[in-house]
């Protein structure tokens, strides 16, 4: 799942909605690196992967990107 401004500006609103600070604070610091490590995935330099093991490395981080992404919209009015 691809996040335009919007999008990810309505995931932040249900984090801040979120009445349990701690849960809102570990999903952001999770979202947060995910989508570090899939973006640094996306743009890999690192000449000692191939493509096959680049590819699967960026479609689990992908996968697991977007499963955190669905959990917290999953949130909206809890």
């Amino acid at each position: 799942m691809s996040l335009d401004n919007s999008e990810l500006e309505h995931l932040m609103d249900i984090l801040e909605e979120l009445d349990d600070q701690k849960m809102a604070a570990g999903l952001l610091k999770e979202f947060n690196e995910l989508s570090k490590t899939h973006s640094k995935l996306l743009f890999n330099q690192d000449s000692s992967l191939d493509h096959e093991e680049w590819k699967k490395k960026c479609d689990s981080s992908k996968l697991k990107l977007d499963n955190l992404i669905n959990k917290i919209m999953s949130l909206k009015g809890n």
